[in-house]
């Protein structure tokens, strides 16, 4: 008895996939219940207690990988790994300050290079899909409830309830877009873009359950219906982008399964011409009246239609000239927060990459990200077959996503989805050849 509970615990440490478990549960439990419950002293504990134990147990995991001469399994990882080394080189060149937010985001880059993303490559294909399963139940149940919640709390508000707390007030971000009035409703989130782009994932990972047939009715539709009903008060217009992409790989799905994927190619692309020349025609005349508002001046009213994304894009590309090669280093916001205080990073992957690490790191993630997807694309028959449909439609999403808003890599706090988002891209690339792409130093036999 005594013997097993000397191994438990080595085996604990060296063991990636409780290191990913224990991740995505932190993430949802600390970093997204507590905190978004507004109990800042939880940002204390999730900041060193847990970040302590997460960098502890990822130091013992490259220490046992070194000395059995495996710490790189494939080409991809190798991208991810040259990109995490430039990203600490340039910080280490930039040096400015050293605090808690420097330490998140090195253990998170490496998180994502020698856990998240090869993970695969130490599961079989069995205890990989086990593992989405409980990940996605814990996703799914959470924001279900944070959802229901909040549609009631709208409900109260409508009616004019009185709210414990005043509440109320911290609902509804006032003003909505520069194109309506309309107001951007929060919930218990902490931001309605957070929660829009939650309810996506535990759309799509309902969707992923339904396919293998993990969950039951009622829960499933439960789920999927209080996240639209969110993603419509938030809002948020990325995540009517993801809701739209959805939708459309909803009815292509279906018309591939009543006619042929030729056929069902055509009828959608046709459908969503039809669709974008509606919206285009409907929306037209208030663009029109808003050019003009703008003085007729293209930058401003292109700026003022992104929200800002678009001069903040300016921003960052003029001021890489004296650091073109290596960037500002990450966690040095310095350059953002003199054009925007409120902003952390960029909203903008790629800039993120070429602002913090440079230009050969933004070009090693365009290309990683394109080999990735363009493998997704050649193997799609047998991705599909698998059962991981949606799990590649929400790979392709999130990247989507992260091209407006949400941060993939860096100090990401309260960002679900950007562990899955790693998870999956290792996942799903498929027909590795042990003999052309694994870079170790010793052969090791893939589980």
């Amino acid at each position: 008895m005594t013997t097993g509970k000397r191994r438990l615990l080595p085996n604990i440490l060296f063991d990636r996939e409780k290191f990913a478990y224990f991740y995505f549960i932190k993430m949802l439990y600390v970093d997204i219940v507590l905190t978004c419950l507004y109990r800042p002293a939880f940002s204390f504990i999730d900041n060193y207690i847990f970040t302590g134990i997460m960098i502890i147990w990822l130091i013992c995991i490259l220490i046992s990988d070194i000395f059995q001469r495996k710490i790189i399994m494939s080409r991809y990882q190798l991208l991810l790994l040259i990109f995490c080394l430039i990203s600490l080189i340039s910080f280490v060149v930039n040096f400015r300050a050293f605090g808690i937010v420097n330490i998140k985001t090195f253990a998170l880059l490496f998180a994502m290079c020698f856990v998240l993303y090869p993970l695969k490559w130490y599961l079989s294909e069995q205890r990989m899909k086990e593992f989405l399963k409980r990940i996605s139940k814990n996703i799914i149940i959470v924001i279900g409830c944070f959802n229901m919640v909040s549609i009631i709390l709208y409900i109260m508000i409508r009616l004019n309830i009185s709210l414990p707390f005043d509440l109320s007030k911290d609902m509804l971000l006032v003003g909505g877009h520069v194109t309506s009035t309309r107001n951007q409703f929060i919930g218990i989130y902490t931001s309605s873009i957070l929660g829009a782009v939650y309810s996506n994932v535990a759309i799509l990972l309902t969707l992923y359950m339904v396919d293998n047939k993990m969950i039951h009715t009622f829960p499933a539709a439960f789920s999927i219906v209080t996240s639209i009903i969110f993603v419509y008060l938030s809002y948020s217009r990325n995540s009517y982008i993801t809701l739209g992409i959805i939708a459309v790989c909803l009815c292509y799905r279906y018309l591939c399964n009543k006619t042929n994927e030729a056929m069902a190619k055509r009828t959608v692309i046709l459908g969503l011409l039809v669709i974008i020349v509606t919206v285009l025609i409907l929306i037209f005349p208030k663009l029109i009246v808003l050019f003009h508002n703008y003085n007729d001046n293209y930058f401003t009213f292109f700026n003022k239609l992104s929200s800002d994304r678009l001069m903040l894009s300016s921003v960052i590309i003029s001021g890489m000239r004296t650091h073109l090669w290596l960037g500002y280093g990450w966690g040095d916001y310095g350059i953002i927060a003199a054009y925007d205080k409120v902003l952390e990073h960029p909203h903008n992957s790629v800039l993120a990459a070429l602002l913090y690490s440079g230009i050969i790191a933004m070009i090693i993630y365009i290309y990683f990200v394109a080999v990735s997807f363009a493998n997704f694309c050649k193997n799609r028959k047998k991705i599909n077959e698998n059962g991981n449909y949606w799990l590649k439609v929400m790979a392709i999403c999130i990247f989507i996503n992260s091209l407006f808003d949400i941060a993939i890599f860096g100090d990401i706090h309260y960002h679900i989805e950007t562990g899955l988002f790693w998870l999956l891209m290792g996942y799903l690339v498929q027909d590795i050849s042990f003999s052309d792409f694994v870079y170790s130093i010793r052969h090791r036999e893939k589980c």
